[in-house]
């Protein structure tokens, strides 16, 4: 689909606004705009705009989504400072909003915005609505952790769940705390090679880094199946991992022979990914066997790998 020039101009005029001038130029130019003979001393919002209009059409996607990723964080803290004040959202906020909607609008995918993160489980987690109007929801049996996330926000770093689990004041290490709710030891060997690979060590590098959550609830049906008698509702709700990327979700399932222990489950299983493909997720099975080999850890990096191409931790 086609980009709207005109709304990247003026989101990016907004986002960038607050900053001196002289950082606005820095900015600009780091990102790769085009030129102009405008002195952003005069407007700060001018000489956005028309360094906007100055670039290249093919550019503006990659443009967009550095944009996305630099004032991410931002975004999450003024959210919550606006939810909790009670107040409207700020101009600056509408225009990151905005600017996140023309992402998924140009690129003709359907991606799912998270509103709440459901993960970590250990034992199935007894979910209420805190706040039903608001899709609040909260874990009462303290099986998984929950994460509320900026309602239009695609994206989820170390750096903000690290963040999150610093106010959440549990005195287990986060890493250690996703490490235990691992469905399976060949699970754990996908979380632990993400970990020590690709997670840098330096803490301002790791931030900027996707998080892969274990055991994620995409659905969830909080009636037993005894108590439904044996018919599932939901046949699959809890994933394997996930990870938010800036290109989009992204599901990592660690099969056994449970998964194909008959064509009706196997078939089950296709709809499902069916149904979470047309949504938006991309889907990636990896078989318990292939973990067994002694060239696993091959497979995995180019795995992930390939992911974090796609993904801008700028």
């Amino acid at each position: 689909m086609d980009i709207s020039v005109t709304l990247v101009a003026q989101s990016a005029s907004s986002l960038l606004h607050p900053r001196p001038a002289v950082e606005i130029v820095a900015i600009c130019n780091d990102l790769g705009l085009g030129t102009t003979d405008l002195n952003p001393l005069d407007s700060k919002r001018s000489y956005v705009k028309a360094r906007v209009w100055a670039t290249p059409k093919d550019r503006l996607t990659d443009i967009m989504e550095r944009l996305l990723s630099e004032f991410r964080s931002m975004y999450r803290e003024a959210n919550v400072a606006d939810q909790q004040n009670g107040a409207a959202r700020s101009d600056w906020t509408a225009a990151f909003e905005a600017l996140e909607a023309e992402v998924n609008r140009s690129s003709g995918v359907l991606r799912p915005v998270p509103r709440n993160l459901v993960f970590a489980t250990i034992g199935k987690p007894d979910l209420v609505f805190v706040d039903v109007t608001q899709g609040i929801v909260g874990d009462v049996s303290r099986n998984a952790l929950v994460f509320t996330t900026a309602p239009s926000s695609s994206v989820l770093t170390y750096g903000e769940l690290a963040a999150w689990w610093k106010e959440v004041g549990d005195s287990e290490k986060l890493s250690d705390r996703l490490y235990r709710s691992r469905g399976s030891e060949a699970e754990g060997k996908v979380f632990k090679f993400y970990a020590e690979k690709f997670v840098p060590h330096n803490p301002v590098e790791r931030g900027r880094y996707p998080a892969l959550l274990p055991q994620v609830w995409l659905h969830f049906d909080p009636v037993t199946l005894q108590g439904r008698k044996g018919k599932k509702v939901l046949p699959r709700q809890r994933m394997d991992y996930m990870m938010l990327l800036s290109s989009g979700p992204v599901i990592i399932e660690v099969d056994g022979p449970q998964h194909i222990n008959s064509m009706d489950t196997y078939a089950e299983m296709m709809a499902a990914d069916r149904g979470l493909t047309l949504l938006g997720y991309r889907i990636f099975r990896i078989a318990v066997s292939e973990l067994d080999r002694q060239d696993y850890q091959d497979m995995l990096e180019r795995l992930f790998r390939s992911l974090l191409s796609q993904h801008s931790t700028r």
